[in-house]
């Protein structure tokens, strides 16, 4: 995503972004340091830029409680806020920040350079320490092209390789050179004396007293106005700006419930976006909302899978650090569009996650089930023991995947995203997920406690199909089940056949789709087939081998995974930016 990027050398680096023209470039001016930003034009009023005496302030992204903080701590820019709110809380003080961000601090009276990404990690910090330099940065590029042009050596980490061809995106902070790591959500780096030191702002923890003989009411009341306070924040931040609101809308109940709230605050008008396969369910229930609400939507079919040729593109754009395809038509959609007239990209992601559960029972956790991994053929790789177990750091599995599956797997696609605009989610909200997490997880498992919620608050929200379940969440589970036998049922019997032409299968068939489409199919067995050549020296012998057995015999979703380690492979030690 565009940003910034500093080091504490001088001319470490130059920031290039994908889309130049929709970003401003600007440097600061500190004797031996390097402090610029290449940064979205939108939104410049959240943002900070500034030299305050021998201090540097530097913020990306979006504070969805600015003018919150501004009052309480009496700032009239960005910049003051963030140091006054340093001078009082130290390293912790983003802990009091919502909303999509990331920055740095410089502090001369102490020689600290203070690095720091958000609650969730989405506004991405890229970080390398070496030999007594250090460079961090908005986009791995940046930390790749400051490392070669200062003669850092770049060697292979396997266990990212690894980790992608199992989950489908990074399991902790690994990138795929062993000397530029990521920072994670609620983390800081400090770099002082020669020495770098990843340290914890914050961390979700479960405090399950919080509700302990509350009613089920009182309960619902609290859930209703921490929901109503995150989509608030996040559609007054579009009006702030004088800006149109757009959100991407699905037959889900996530993205549902963020514009039908925001709809019930007040009267708002929205842009809807909806890609998915021509006249799947998706498509379907999202103009029912529209029409509704008299809202606008635009959709996209994926069916031509145009998006699979994005490979190296995407890799760029993602680091590397999620499967390629897993934006599906998002980007193209983003590209197509006019961004200087919308705001916010408001989404629902994870929610599903939050306010349901990982969990499908409560005995999951003692499990440490589902294990959320998208491929186990190749899992018997991973050496856990590197570093330490990287699930140990956390409270319980559930925790731990919010972390990995949550943030750093399905809010990864949020690095393509902003380089249009600003990404939000009311269910990425810290205080939101913090709730959640405080419930008895028995009331989320089976989204027990969200449809309850939608029933007693907005029951209109409930006479739309929901796509999981194929029918309304109001039905009785004979009828549900009839109408998913009736959807479903055909749709597998056709698949099976091989008359996948009469198939409506899921929102994003992607097996379906590469098996009717001779010429994607070819573009990236070819990609493949080339790809080996971009694996560096000092990769496990047996990596090539693995990923072409895994691509042979694997699905759709197995095949995206390998060649993103290709085009990974070819973007961090291919020769500089341009190789991608």
């Amino acid at each position: 995503m565009p940003g910034f990027f500093v080091s504490n050398i001088p001319s470490a680096g130059e920031p290039v972004n994908r889309y130049p023209h929709r970003c401003l470039r600007e440097s600061l001016e500190v004797p031996g340091m390097t402090v610029e930003r290449n940064t979205l034009r939108s939104f410049s009023e959240d943002k900070a830029f500034a030299r305050l005496g021998n201090a540097v302030v530097v913020s990306e992204g979006v504070l969805l409680n600015k003018r919150e903080l501004q009052k309480r701590y009496e700032a009239a820019t960005v910049a003051e806020l963030l140091w006054k709110m340093y001078t009082r809380l130290g390293e912790t003080f983003p802990v009091e920040l919502r909303g999509p961000f990331a920055g740095a601090l410089y502090d001369g009276e102490k020689d600290l350079w203070l690095i720091y990404t958000n609650h969730i990690g989405d506004n991405p910090v890229y970080y390398a320490a070496e030999g007594g330099r250090f460079f961090a940065g908005s986009q791995v590029n940046y930390v790749l092209d400051a490392c070669r042009r200062g003669g850092v050596a770049l060697t292979p980490d396997g266990q990212a390789a690894y980790q992608m061809l199992t989950f489908g995106h990074m399991e902790d902070e690994r990138t795929y050179a062993r000397q530029i790591r990521r920072l994670r959500g609620g983390t800081c780096l400090l770099w002082r004396r020669g020495t770098a030191e990843v340290r914890e702002y914050h961390t979700f923890h479960r405090h399950p007293e919080r509700f302990a003989g509350q009613s089920r009411e009182q309960i619902l009341q609290a859930l209703d106005e921490t929901f109503r306070r995150a989509v608030e924040r996040e559609y007054s931040k579009d009006e702030e700006y004088g800006r149109l609101h757009l959100a991407d809308m699905s037959g889900g109940l996530d993205s549902r419930m963020g514009a039908w709230v925001a709809h019930e605050l007040k009267p708002r008008h929205i842009q809807y976006m909806t890609y998915c396969k021509a006249g799947y369910l998706d498509e379907k229930i999202a103009r029912q909302l529209a029409f509704h609400w008299g809202d606008e939507i635009l959709t996209k079919s994926l069916d031509d899978v145009s998006f699979l040729y994005d490979v190296e593109e995407n890799v760029f754009l993602l680091g590397g650090l999620s499967v390629y395809s897993g934006i599906t038509g998002g980007k193209r959609m983003l590209e197509s569009l006019n961004m200087d007239r919308y705001g916010l990209e408001h989404t629902g992601q994870v929610g599903d996650a939050v306010l349901g559960s990982f969990y499908h029972r409560p005995e999951d956790g003692a499990r440490n089930l589902p294990s959320k991994k998208n491929s186990e053929k190749l899992s018997f790789r991973l050496r856990p023991e590197e570093g330490g177990c990287y699930h140990d750091r956390f409270d319980d599995h559930e925790i731990y995947l919010l972390y990995t599956r949550g943030f750093q797997g399905a809010a990864n696609t949020h690095q393509i995203r902003k380089n249009f605009t600003e990404v939000v989610s009311p269910f990425l909200d810290p205080d939101l997920i913090q709730l959640c997490l405080d419930l008895p997880v028995e009331l989320r498992i089976g989204h027990k406690l969200y449809k309850e919620w939608i029933l007693s608050r907005y029951p209109g929200a409930a006479a739309f199909p929901w796509e999981k379940e194929k029918s309304r969440i109001t039905d009785p589970a004979w009828l549900k089940l009839i109408k998913k036998v009736l959807m479903r049922g055909p749709d597998k019997l056709f698949y099976l056949l091989g008359r996948g032409d009469k198939a409506r299968q899921d929102m994003n068939p992607l097996d379906f789709w590469l098996r009717h489409n001779e010429l994607v199919r070819k573009y990236l067995d070819d990609y493949e087939k080339a790809g080996y050549a971009f694996l560096p020296p000092g990769c496990p012998e047996e990596l090539e081998k693995d990923m072409h057995g895994l691509y042979i015999s694997g699905t759709a979703k197995e095949q995206m995974m390998v060649l993103t380690v290709l085009a990974s492979m070819k973007l961090y030690f291919g020769g500089g930016t341009d190789a991608c």
